[in-house]
């Protein structure tokens, strides 16, 4: 059943196996966003290239968006690899050295030869902070900032200062709220209230959109949980959802797709 409302697309989820605590495999996922009507997805992995994975799922709609995640074991040779293989959506590292999950996180050690790389792509390219620290946010920004064809996104952009957000809005970033983390408790640091955050992206001519984070066993289905979470959302910005939920997102694929770059109205 369809739900009232859902996500256009859903830039940020996690299928895998069980053994990872996952809801569903790729296949699972897939067939949960085409019930609910959701137009594609970004299958983001910690352990690096869902490319070959994605490609596994064959062409059929919903749209199966691979990533690389520059976690450890990550370097320049496989993101050329990855950037080979058609991967256009890189996530900043998520994980510490030792293999767990960390924030505020350094750049890779190999970033001068990543940076070069995508640089020089000559595609359309997403580039996403994940967990990185404010220097690395700061220099994602700065790069995109170069080049008409690359975004920056900063992922659980509920957790920065304002301070920040006006920075890295200047330089021409857009915004992840993820459904996750408002409601799953995954650090220390306090969410910005949504309505708020909003309102000042809004005030920078700037762009903010919702994905689900989702597809830990925990939170089940990804979009009964965020059909949930949607209602729940409809209630506290109801002027605002469309656009966070589905303008928004489709924004970001149009820039992807080589059809309309998303340039900040105040930068460039």
């Amino acid at each position: 059943m369809t739900p009232n409302f859902m996500l256009s697309w859903d830039l940020h989820v996690h299928p895998g196996e069980s053994t990872e605590g996952r809801w569903g495999d790729g296949f699972a996922i897939k067939d949960a966003a085409r019930r609910a009507g959701v137009r594609g997805f970004v299958w983001k992995s910690h352990a690096g290239s869902t490319a070959e994975l994605s490609a596994a799922l064959g062409e059929g709609e919903p749209r199966v968006i691979p990533s690389i995640t520059l976690n450890s074991g990550v370097g320049a040779r496989q993101l050329q690899e990855a950037l080979r293989n058609g991967v256009r959506w890189i996530w900043g590292p998520s994980r510490d050295p030792g293999g767990k999950l960390g924030w505020e996180l350094p750049l890779p050690t190999e970033w001068p030869a990543m940076r070069k790389l995508i640089a020089e792509a000559n595609s359309p390219i997403v580039l996403t902070t994940s967990h990185l620290d404010s220097a690395g946010r700061t220099e994602f920004a700065g790069l995109c900032a170069t080049r008409r064809w690359l975004l920056c996104s900063v992922t659980h952009s509920l957790y920065l200062e304002d301070a920040e957000v006006v920075s890295l809005a200047q330089a021409g970033a857009v915004f992840e709220a993820d459904l996750y983390t408002m409601t799953h408790r995954a650090r220390e640091r306090a969410l910005a209230p949504l309505a708020e955050r909003v309102a000042l992206v809004n005030s920078l001519q700037a762009s903010m959109y919702l994905t689900s984070d989702a597809g830990q066993a925990a939170t089940g289905d990804p979009y009964v949980f965020v059909a949930a979470q949607l209602d729940r959302l409809g209630e506290q910005v109801p002027n605002e959802l469309p656009r966070l939920a589905q303008e928004h997102p489709d924004r970001v694929v149009r820039h992807l797709n080589a059809e309309e770059p998303l340039e900040s109205a105040v930068t460039r």
